[in-house]
């Protein structure tokens, strides 16, 4: 909103308003009406630029120009009563900071009361205007470059080029972890394969050894047949007892009359065997007969048994064993049996002593004294 009135209304703008700031530009003068004594020249009030020609420029928002408006034949009044009481010694109401414009002004103001009759408009006020504008114009624009010198002086606000730079640095750090991701995946499945291949490896091992262990044992279970059979034959050619021995001696003594428990039966036959003694069945070999059998895996365990505390008087003494000795003795595994038979003979010269075995050559060597 613009106003043309003459510069003498500015002097009851002045005195109306408490909170005034002056300062001078080129042509005339501006007055910023404040709010407070702090006066805020960023955010005034009204904005009163006046210029030595008697134009007045009233600048403000809305509100503020509304109510300048409805105010002005009020100040209009209040002007010229003031110019009919102010006598003519009073000196100029017009600022004296305000400068004159010795460019623009033809002859020079001798009163600047006469300004308040404002002249018909001329070319020459036209000129003087468009230039109070142009200057007017320049400085706003000099205010503006001030003001967008001072935002740019100061501490630039990186907020968004921080926040672009944290955007850029979430988004490398999830291609980070996707690639981590996928090498972990990839890793994975190599293992994966690996363990199957590995698995499989296992199974075919544990099928080989599955069929290897299968092959053993169906060889021990025909070679245990063939020892058995073996056995029984060899068992089938001993001579069976003599009938005198199958008497009781006359010597025995009766049972006593008192009860007393069972005197332990002495055994009628001795079986002496190694290792191999195990697949031998004493009741089918001596059905009617008390069997005793020992375990001696070599010939000197043999030889340690061969005691009447140990083996009493049995009618007859079978030697089965010396198939351990063949390592150590070789050749001599043979004689070695055939001295436990003529040891046992001697400690036992009432039993019959019936000896087998094998030497390294496979021969089967059979003793009987």
């Amino acid at each position: 909103m613009q106003n043309t009135i003459t510069s003498s209304d500015i002097i009851l703008c002045a005195a109306l308003c408490i909170y005034v700031s002056r300062e001078g530009i080129g042509s005339g003068g501006r007055l910023q009406i404040c709010k407070d004594g702090h006066l805020d020249k960023d955010d005034p009030l009204l904005n009163i630029t006046y210029y030595t020609k008697g134009k007045v420029m009233v600048q403000g928002n809305e509100a503020n120009l509304g109510s300048f408006e409805e105010t002005f034949p009020l100040l209009t009044a209040e002007v010229d009563t003031e110019r009919i009481n102010v006598p003519s010694d009073v000196p100029s109401a017009v600022p004296s900071d305000v400068p004159s414009d010795s460019e623009d002004d033809e002859s020079p103001i001798e009163n600047p009361n006469t300004l308040s009759i404002s002249a018909p408009p001329t070319p020459a006020s036209s000129n003087n205007r468009l230039k109070e504008s142009m200057a007017l114009l320049e400085l706003d624009f000099a205010e503006f470059k001030e003001r967008t010198e001072a935002r740019q002086s100061g501490p630039p606000d990186n907020t968004l080029q921080q926040l672009k730079e944290d955007l850029q640095q979430l988004k490398s750090d999830n291609e980070a972890l996707a690639s981590d991701l996928r090498g972990s995946v990839e890793a994975l499945k190599q293992e994966n394969s690996v363990l199957r291949v590995q698995l499989a490896k296992v199974r075919e091992d544990a099928e080989c050894r599955e069929k290897s262990f299968t092959m053993q044992v169906q060889h021990l279970t025909e070679k245990l047949s063939s020892v058995l059979k073996m056995t029984s034959r060899e068992t089938q050619t001993l001579p069976g007892p003599p009938s005198l021995l199958s008497t009781q001696p006359n010597n025995t003594l009766a049972p006593p009359d008192t009860p007393t428990q069972p005197e332990e039966q002495v055994p009628q036959v001795v079986l002496l065997a190694d290792s191999n003694g195990k697949f031998l069945d004493p009741r089918k070999l001596f059905p009617d007969e008390k069997v005793l059998s020992k375990h001696c895996s070599t010939t000197g365990q043999a030889m340690k048994l061969l005691k009447k505390e140990t083996l009493r008087s049995p009618q007859y003494l079978v030697i089965h064993t010396g198939t351990n000795d063949l390592h150590s003795l070789r050749r001599d595994s043979a004689e070695a049996v055939r001295k436990v038979a003529e040891q046992a003979s001697k400690e036992f010269p009432d039993t019959r002593i019936v000896s087998k075995s094998e030497n390294d050559l496979g021969f089967q060597v059979d003793s009987c004294f």
